[in-house]
């Protein structure tokens, strides 16, 4: 007879129970008791009691179970990336210092080069007589690469049905939503900015992306609409703070979510901080617990070798603890990192800053993942905007906090009565959205 205190109730991806199957978490293979028969008519991601990814899924074309890889898991996660509206290859100079880049391209033969060769100047290019309906469209995606974010100013994009864009919609971003190297912004359209009276119910004919900096540049290569997929909400836990177990595990818990933590591994069992029988829980009710290195020093203030030491113990811990789910993923100690931190980062799988932003999926730059961080003076209003953007969107956000306490004054804690009102606003849109542990997100690419 099977002791089902060591079996797990199997759920398919929706969380919904599969009918009679089981993970026997001691012959670690499925059963099903009493022999009945199951029909499966598509493939399922299989979840045991807790919402945790057991690694295999059911193939309904091959009528059996699967190892989960990369590869195979992609085609479970329903992404359409859109259409391509333009590659920029036609685009021309209009003021400033334009021209066509062919070394930083994703998509088509070349994109625009829009340099700024001075201090605190903008650069423009436009593409004209073009006939865009956009009336029906929801979200937009640009892909832009930034040469250095420190020298960057902002960056707007136009869009106007006169030729001389007397009116028109705008989107701007700035450094501090964007990172060296390639990016990719999801916009809803329908908050873009409206000058005059320009409507997306009018002809686009006019496009113009320009840029404001310092002696830099930025080289667009695609804007698409209309792409499609489920947002994601991942929440995670910087330090292993006491108060993620006392307080935040048990709100998550009543309502199904799941976390990750960022384990200082010198500071387990320390003040403050939670113990290995307490990560131990989390981690058995489907937690994550990510590297955060050993001392928790700045990365980009340390040589290479110190860096290497730092992630590479941690990882080690972790591993021999039971916790090799997301030993591979970093998160940056107060968000530092330069070259030297990327190049240990090779050797690693995901890694996650500070810049605060949203990301795609699959993320362009995965070891520099965005966050919105939840800060004690962060009004609700942010995590419901952050909320209702990546269902609008379809992109990723991922949630940071720190402490976790009702009385505290400190910046890095995140009032409970808050942290409560935004589990309950994600609990109300959970069939909008996925809220996910960081190993399940890293499963969907």
């Amino acid at each position: 007879m099977t002791k089902f205190n060591q079996v797990k109730l199997i759920r398919d991806a929706s969380g919904s129970p599969i009918p009679s199957q089981y993970w026997d978490d001691v012959k670690q293979t499925f059963i099903i008791p009493g022999g009945e028969g199951v029909d499966f008519t598509k493939k399922k991601l299989i979840r045991d009691a807790v919402g945790a990814v057991i690694p295999q899924y059911w193939d309904g074309d091959k009528g059996g179970f699967a190892a989960i890889t990369s590869g195979n898991l992609q085609s479970k996660e329903t992404i359409n990336q859109g259409r391509l509206m333009t590659d920029f290859s036609r685009w021309l100079l209009w003021y400033g210092v334009v021209s066509q880049d062919t070394e930083h391209v994703k998509v088509g033969q070349s994109s625009v080069k829009v340099t700024t060769n001075d201090a605190n100047t903008t650069s423009a290019s436009r593409l004209r007589s073009v006939q865009f309906n956009l009336s029906k469209t929801k979200t937009m995606m640009i892909r832009f690469y930034v040469e250095d974010v420190n020298k960057l100013s902002n960056i707007e994009l136009r869009l106007s049905s006169v030729d001389n864009m007397a009116s028109y919609l705008s989107w701007k971003t700035t450094k501090w939503k964007v990172i060296s190297g390639w990016n990719e912004v999801m916009i809803p359209l329908s908050k873009l900015n409206v000058v005059g009276n320009e409507s997306l119910n009018n002809t686009i004919t006019t496009l113009q992306i320009s840029v404001t900096g310092d002696h830099t540049f930025v080289v667009f290569d695609g804007i698409y609409i209309n792409r499609k997929s489920k947002g994601n909400v991942l929440l995670h836990f910087d330090d292993g703070f006491i108060s993620q177990y006392t307080n935040a595990f048990p709100l998550m818990l009543a309502r199904g979510f799941v976390g990750s933590v960022g384990v200082i591994s010198g500071s387990v069992g320390t003040t403050g901080y939670m113990n290995l029988a307490q990560l131990k829980e989390l981690y058995n009710y489907g937690w994550d617990l990510f590297n955060h290195t050993v001392t928790h020093q700045d990365l980009s203030t340390l040589s290479i070798n110190r860096i290497q030491a730092e992630l590479d113990v941690c990882r080690e811990w972790l591993i021999s603890n039971g916790f090799s789910r997301t030993a591979d993923f970093v998160a940056y100690p107060y968000g530092g990192y330069n070259n030297d931190v990327l190049e240990v980062m090779k050797n690693y799988k995901l890694g996650r800053s500070i810049r605060e932003e949203y990301e795609i999926l699959p993320p362009i730059q995965p070891h520099l993942l965005k966050t919105v961080i939840l800060y004690n003076n962060v009004e609700e209003n942010t995590f419901i905007t952050a909320i209702d953007y990546v269902i609008e969107t379809g992109a990723t956000v991922i949630f940071l906090l720190h402490k976790v306490e009702d009385v505290n004054t400190e910046e890095m804690n995140y009032p409970t009565e808050k942290f409560k009102n935004m589990l309950d606003y994600l609990y109300s849109k959970q069939e909008e959205l996925n809220v996910l542990s960081w190993s399940e997100y890293a499963n969907m690419f």
